[in-house]
């Protein structure tokens, strides 16, 4: 079952029962996901050919993040049954705690990405749309704090430090600096 074919009510649903999937991680790709709608409806309103570009951008985006929702439930799924049966320490459930972790990861690039095109298109775009453009940033931002959570506590579990290192700083960028004007807006009450 792909959980980005269900109906909100019937996703929402199945969040809030007492099962571990979906969580947290399909929740961040589903904001993301919330955040290219928003700004495909903006693009829509547009007529200048530099926004129109963007159309596809974000549609590909939006399917891209709903993959990301059901990859990140298949991914849990696999860790946590190796960890049922294996054990926290036993060499398949730290690979598939690795494949767990990357997917969240994703997320975070992915949120990124999208957060510079609301700073792109928020000085192109009809004034009466920037609120939407706003929601949108604030989605993305809502994805990538979101993902960052998982990330951060799977490379706590993971033993091999060096592969934890070594992912963890492939997001670090995104966290660390201070030059990048969407981090003011997305750090600014962390």
């Amino acid at each position: 079952m792909k959980y980005a074919d269900l109906s909100v009510k019937t996703y929402l649903k199945r969040l809030a029962s007492k099962s571990p999937v979906p969580g947290g991680g399909s929740t961040a790709a589903l904001f993301g996901a919330i955040g290219c709608a928003l700004l495909e409806m903006v693009v829509n309103y547009s007529d200048k050919r530099i926004i129109k570009k963007s159309a596809a951008i974000l549609k590909n985006t939006r399917g891209y993040f709903l993959r990301l929702m059901d990859e990140d439930i298949t991914a849990y799924d696999k860790f946590s049954l190796c960890y049922k049966r294996y054990g926290k320490d036993s060499y398949k459930t730290q690979v598939a705690l690795k494949k767990a972790t990357f997917v969240p990861l994703k997320i975070c690039s992915k949120s990124y990405e999208m957060t510079r095109l609301c700073g792109k298109l928020q000085n192109a775009v009809n004034k009466n749309l920037i609120s939407d453009v706003a929601c949108a940033k604030t989605a993305f931002s809502s994805a990538f704090k979101s993902a960052k959570l998982n990330v951060d506590v799977n490379i706590k579990n993971i033993k091999d430090k060096k592969w934890g290192q070594t992912l963890g700083k492939r997001y670090q960028f995104l966290v660390s600096d201070p030059n990048k004007s969407w981090q003011k807006y997305w750090m600014a009450k962390s």
